[in-house]
């Protein structure tokens, strides 16, 4: 029989920790040095709000591990890319040189990008929680970028958005819509191969200059095209606009957006929606909110008078899976072959550094949130 020593004893006890966590598995890291997690988020501008709600979260997320493991050397380096590219690459070069182990956060394309010509040499890897871009594959195939994403695969994503649109726009007269980038011109010339193939075609094909005021014109035109039904594949704030403007002239069109649509709640061109609007829906994935596993960390929240929302989990999720990888000798060899439990559910990446643990559901704009109860 094996001996109670104090080494065996102090194990065992880690060993409990690990599996009694509150908030599901959060691995021990032993402490044989200091490590240091990279948060590079949005913390001013536009997409100022979803950085806050992740940072706040992943630093819960790292307070309740430490609580579990007083040994804990844990530390973080927080930097603002504001989603802009040039401040994506400043934030890369000062985690070169913080000598951090591992990168969270990276919403938007443009800053990560931009970072992973000086991260991807180095080999630091990276973690989004909704990077799903067309190229993100190719590219980090072809440059060796160490990313990986909550994301999901876009082939996937495209799919899935063409089943659900064409269902909702059978018989109708509908509209395929772009903001005139590559990304979105692609993302719409991909759904009408397969309307074509099904044979359900679009009687109308249009484009619209994004981040304009008003868009009185493309709704004219849908107007005289006698549209019934339009899918846009462009930036909430934009979709947002259409709808307003669709709704103004008094048009019986509905507007189906895609995952982009996730951020509306977030931001000013929410507001300027009527209220009661009907006819703007998005296809995205599900409430996360409402996840079994989710629930100790809503109800934490609350106790804290906080509204728990999605970044708030992704936040959690995320800073969970990058301790969990951090207790392995190789973190990229983890993240490419291990399966992460997390409050989102089990995460495991494809070769492509892609997880996608959600299905697309079609959602309806309600005044203020998207939902699945459809109201016809």
């Amino acid at each position: 029989m094996r001996s109670l020593t104090p080494q065996f004893l102090v194990s065992l006890f880690l060993f409990l920790l690990t599996i009694y966590s509150p908030f599901g598995p959060i691995s021990a890291i032993a402490a044989e040095g200091k490590k240091t997690i990279g948060l590079s988020l949005p913390l001013s501008g536009p997409y100022q709000k979803l950085g806050e709600q992740m940072r706040f979260a992943a630093k819960l997320a790292l307070e309740d591990y430490k609580k579990q493991n007083n040994s804990a050397t844990i530390q973080l380096k927080i930097i603002d890319d504001e989603c802009k590219a040039e401040q994506g690459k400043n934030a890369a070069r000062q985690f070169v040189q913080a000598q951090v182990d591992i990168i969270l956060g990276n919403l938007c394309y443009k800053s990560f990008s931009a970072a992973q010509e000086i991260l991807a040499p180095k080999q630091i890897p990276t973690l989004s929680p909704t990077l799903r871009h067309p190229h993100h594959a190719q590219s980090r195939k072809d440059m060796a970028w160490q990313s990986f994403t909550f994301g999901g695969n876009r082939k996937i994503e495209i799919s899935t958005t063409a089943s659900i649109m064409l269902q909702r726009f059978y018989n109708k007269p509908y509209a395929l819509i772009d903001d005139g980038s590559i990304e979105a011109r692609n993302f719409i010339d991909a759904i009408r191969s397969i309307a074509d193939a099904r044979g359900i075609t679009p009687i109308h094909v249009d484009n619209f200059r994004p981040l304009q005021p008003a868009q009185s014109a493309l709704v004219r035109r849908l107007k005289k095209a006698g549209i019934k039904g339009a899918f846009v594949a462009g930036e909430a704030n934009d979709v947002a606009i259409i709808a307003r403007d669709i709704a103004a002239q008094g048009l019986d069109i509905e507007l189906i957006g895609g995952e982009e649509m996730a951020i509306l709640p977030f931001i000013n061109e929410s507001n300027e929606l009527p209220t009661g609007i009907k006819n703007l829906f998005a296809i995205m994935r599900p409430d996360l909110l409402k996840l079994a596993n989710a629930q100790n960390m809503i109800t934490t929240l609350k106790s804290q008078s906080l509204e728990a929302e999605d970044y708030h989990l992704l936040g959690y999720a995320l800073m969970q899976l990058a301790i969990s990888a951090l207790e392995e000798d190789n973190i990229n060899d983890a993240l490419s072959q291990r399966n992460f439990p997390t409050i989102l559910g089990n995460i495991k990446f494809n070769d492509n550094g892609e997880s996608s643990p959600y299905l697309y559901q079609l959602q309806q704009w309600q005044d203020d949130h998207f939902s699945t109860q459809i109201n016809e």
